[in-house]
């Protein structure tokens, strides 16, 4: 053999074993916990992992009484919290996961991984003002992890899967101690779907709960929870049709999410026109919903400034009421802008001349211009019909 074919043999051998050997489900160094419904491993210390495996048995607990229309599995969860940031970053990348802000995601095989963070699991400051639950990536990947139980790793990522993964993350912190976190997300969330519908925008309730692909390509959740307003309606959608008239709706998200992963059944066309004659009640309930929210947080919210921002927008919320639209149907409680009442147009001013003031401009009114000018024409004609004989 030639003395050149020996580097290339080398280079051939280096890349074969450096090359891709799938998700590392077993990673070193991670110790075993087992609680009613979930099994942990971590490199945590031990009283460390004692909270952390705590909630996420509150979070488990969370997802089976409050997302009824998920089956709850039939063996523990298991879930990898790793404090080593070098090995959860070699984790993340075996499972495709390249995202440096991902901090929690799913993997199809059926575990949670999660990259130990002190703030998601109540170990940051307490005190502070925060605008979300900081726990909520841990409980989103966890709702995903459940999705992917019931439907299959095939599961097409969309805005309704977001929106039930949003709503639920607000759930789940209320039995975490982030009752004002929870809060907070929730008024923003309303108010960011409740404005734009408010202001005159397109019907959106069936255009939301059938839409896919607009989420990231990761299985994960972003560790920024700054409100935008395809996130806060996608949660509005989601929690009308989990919540509204007792939850009568809720196999329709069941069905657009079996839709989502491929499965035979309704949840095309049928389901989008079903949606699309609710547009109305979503649209009375997603007002309804943010002004109670607003009411809530000016009695419980402790920062001035957004007690009185809850103020102002809580009287633009109960005020937008309109007479039924023509050949829509029913009764429409939210007005949009185009279609609401107009108010009484107030008299144009205009300066004019007047020669009893000696050609001083003075202001007159449209309507006491065409008070005056109906004035004279009684006048004119009362004489008339006196000198006629």
């Amino acid at each position: 053999m030639p003395k050149t074919t020996y580097p290339v043999a080398a280079l051939i051998l280096v890349l074969g074993c450096a090359a891709p050997q799938g998700p590392d489900h077993e990673p070193r160094g991670l110790q075993a916990r087992e609680g009613e419904r979930v099994a942990l491993a971590t490199d945590l210390d031990p009283a460390l992992a004692g909270i952390v495996l705590d909630r996420l048995e509150k979070t488990e607990q969370a997802l089976e009484q409050r997302v009824r229309w998920l089956a709850p599995p039939s063996v523990r969860v298991r879930v990898l919290v790793i404090g080593d940031d070098v090995l959860y970053r070699g984790v993340a990348r075996s499972h495709g996961v390249t995202d440096p802000a991902t901090g929690a995601f799913a993997c199809s095989a059926g575990e949670v991984v999660v990259r130990f963070r002190p703030e998601e699991w109540g170990q940051g400051p307490r005190e502070g003002w925060f605008l979300a639950p900081r726990s909520a990536p841990v409980s989103e990947a966890l709702f995903r992890q459940r999705l992917e139980a019931r439907y299959g790793g095939a599961l097409t990522r969309t805005r309704l899967e977001d929106g039930c993964a949003r709503a639920f993350a607000e759930q789940a912190a209320l039995q975490l101690g982030e009752a004002a976190e929870a809060t907070r997300r929730e008024r923003d969330d309303l108010l960011s779907a409740f404005i734009p519908i408010f202001l005159g925008s397109d019907r959106v309730l069936a255009k939301t709960a059938t839409a896919s692909g607009s989420a990231a390509e990761e299985h994960g959740s972003s560790r920024s929870t700054r409100s935008q307003g395809a996130p806060a309606l996608g949660y509005a959608v989601a929690r009308f049709l989990s919540e509204a008239d007792g939850a009568k709706r809720a196999p329709l998200v069941a069905a657009i999410l079996a839709h989502a992963a491929g499965e035979p059944g309704e949840g095309g066309q049928g389901v989008y026109d079903r949606l699309d004659q609710d547009e109305e009640e979503f649209e009375r309930w997603l007002r309804d919903a943010t002004v109670s929210a607003l009411l809530d947080a000016l009695a419980s919210e402790p920062v001035p400034a957004a007690r009185w921002e809850a103020r102002s927008r809580s009287r633009r919320g109960a005020s937008a009421r309109t007479p039924p639209r023509p050949g829509r149907g029913g009764v429409r409680a939210l007005a949009p802008r185009r279609d609401r009442e107009r108010a009484p147009r107030r008299p144009r001013l205009r300066a004019r001349p007047r020669r009893a003031l000696g050609g001083a401009l003075t202001v007159a009114s449209r309507s006491q211009r065409s008070n005056s000018s109906s004035t004279r024409t009684r006048r004119s004609s009362s004489a008339g019909s006196a000198t006629r004989p």
